[in-house]
């Protein structure tokens, strides 16, 4: 999060290039009419709180997701692209509890920016579901993949629910 202006702070030209420069990239054009309409959303009274929220975003582009995804995959102990290398078995698995969720995106995203795209790669590649099958053990690492979370009740909720896949009841 990035620290929002003072309070009171003028709602300007200057504030608003920042906040478009901000949001170069995202994948809808933002525009200072965009940025108006949606602060003309809040009552006038809480127009200096919508203004601090984006002041206090941060927009990760796709490019710092590969950065990442590739960063902290390199930094996980036991992980390395040559099979003989590894400790254990991995498996990478989308973080998503029904068809389409950000999780099976940021998965595919995850394999393009890791270069595990090719098919060579598909066995370290499961849903969900297929967990209790792959027959792992305490010495191999399942890595569950998705978007960047906030409160976390997504997961929360899912595992006490038993989104998990048809093969348990949470």
């Amino acid at each position: 999060m990035k620290k929002p202006l003072p309070r009171g702070s003028a709602i300007d030209p200057a504030r608003t290039a920042r906040w478009l420069h901000r949001f170069e990239g995202y994948r809808q054009t933002v525009s200072t009419a965009r940025i108006h309409s949606w602060l003309g959303q809040f009552h006038s009274n809480h127009r200096d709180l919508a203004a601090r929220i984006l002041d206090s975003v941060r927009f990760v582009t796709h490019q710092n997701m590969e950065d990442a995804f590739r960063s902290m995959l390199n930094r996980m102990d036991g992980w390395s692209i040559d099979p003989d290398q590894r400790q254990g078995k991995w498996r990478f698995v989308a973080f998503s509890f029904s068809p389409g969720e950000s999780g099976d995106t940021m998965l595919q995203k995850f394999r393009l920016a890791t270069g595990l795209n090719a098919r060579r790669f598909n066995e370290l590649f499961i849903y969900k579901s297929e967990i209790p099958r792959a027959n792992l053990g305490p010495a191999d690492t399942v890595v569950f993949v998705d978007d960047f979370a906030g409160t976390g009740q997504q997961a929360s909720n899912g595992w006490r629910r038993g989104d998990y896949g048809p093969c348990g009841s949470g």
